[in-house]
């Protein structure tokens, strides 16, 4: 008795964990975080030169009021879409980030009319 007892909990075991869940599959792209993804859109300013300066330390500036912060948030496929927050609801930028190529798109710029100067 206490024989088929023991093979009966066994057997629920082993099927518990047969059955349980798999993990997921490994994407094919490369997996960045949000920090390595603004860390590329910032490294991306810094080429734009701006005058004596580049994008980034322009948008630093107080006079430029977009503000200094950016945040993140995963799309598809690795690709991130990362903002900058702005100070005053004046001037906003979106870029799109893909890790593959570690490249960098402006894809929203807000309002439209302000100086393509920089980003």
């Amino acid at each position: 008795m206490k024989l088929i007892l023991i093979t009966l909990v066994a057997l629920v075991v082993g099927l518990m964990v047969a059955c349980g869940e798999k993990p997921p599959p490994t994407p094919s792209y490369p997996q960045i975080s949000e920090d390595e993804a603004v860390a590329i859109v910032k490294q991306h300013l810094q080429l734009i030169s701006v005058g004596k300066t580049h994008c980034l330390a322009q948008m630093q500036s107080n006079n430029y009021q977009t503000g200094i912060e950016f945040t993140g948030k995963p799309e598809r496929d690795g690709v991130w879409i990362v903002k900058n927050v702005p100070l005053r609801l004046q001037w906003f930028y979106t870029w799109k980030v893909y890790p593959i190529t570690r490249t960098v798109e402006l894809i929203e710029r807000m309002p439209d009319y302000h100086p393509k100067t920089c980003p």
